[in-house]
């Protein structure tokens, strides 16, 4: 029982010290996205893809969904050109 209780004791541990990373992750992603749309010759339609994008990567950061949030981000940072 005491092994079953590291355990969990040590994931809840490394969640807690993981999830902060992620976040910091997305939010460094979206300052990429903003810089890059300030200097891109982009077609309204790609700026309206990529605004849509970067709103759902923050949706879904803000909702603590980090995985999810830096995949949809990292395909908004891709149409620019990463």
């Amino acid at each position: 029982m005491k092994t079953l209780i590291g355990i969990v004791v040590t994931f809840a541990l490394f969640m807690g010290l993981t999830a902060p990373a992620f976040a910091n992750e997305c939010l460094s992603i979206i300052q990429k996205i903003e810089e890059k749309m300030e200097s891109a010759e982009l077609s309204d339609d790609q700026r309206d893809q990529i605004a849509n994008l970067m709103a759902e990567g923050e949706g879904l950061h803000e909702e603590g969904n980090h995985d999810k949030a830096t995949e949809v981000l990292n395909r908004a940072l891709a149409m620019l050109g990463n």
